[in-house]
């Protein structure tokens, strides 16, 4: 139904989503999509320590009233990790390289076994269950 290889990706429109990068064996459970200007703008801003966010479209993040490092994970429209920031400190503003899409935020050491190139795939509230 969702969880589609995210080659041919269709990003996800409901409200919580899971990610997750099985070479790796990296996995992200209810996720917050933002993929509204409000949501894109909060982020993880106000949500629980362990939480994560994928926004899109996005190209640059911030961290402004955070209260804790997290890691951002640059994806490009298919995908792939296109770029890694390890734990980026509260008060600091990254920006992607040329092709970013979308964000994946993650709790800081989270996203530390992805490397760039890796591809991404969305599971559904079944396969997080």
């Amino acid at each position: 139904m969702f969880s589609r290889k995210a080659g041919a990706v269709a990003w996800p429109k409901t409200q919580r989503v899971g990610v997750r990068c099985t070479p790796r064996g990296f996995e992200q459970r209810g996720v917050y999509v933002c993929n509204g200007a409000w949501s894109r703008t909060r982020g993880l801003l106000g949500r629980p320590e362990d939480s994560s966010a994928l926004l899109f479209p996005c190209g640059s993040v911030h961290t402004i009233g955070m209260r804790r490092a997290i890691d951002v994970i640059y994806l490009s429209r298919a995908a792939r990790v296109v770029r890694i920031v390890s734990a980026l400190r509260p008060l600091r503003a990254s920006v992607g390289p040329r092709g970013s899409f979308a964000v994946l935020e993650v709790p800081a050491s989270s996203g530390r076994m992805l490397q760039v190139g890796d591809e991404l795939e969305w599971m559904s509230e079944e396969e997080q269950a």
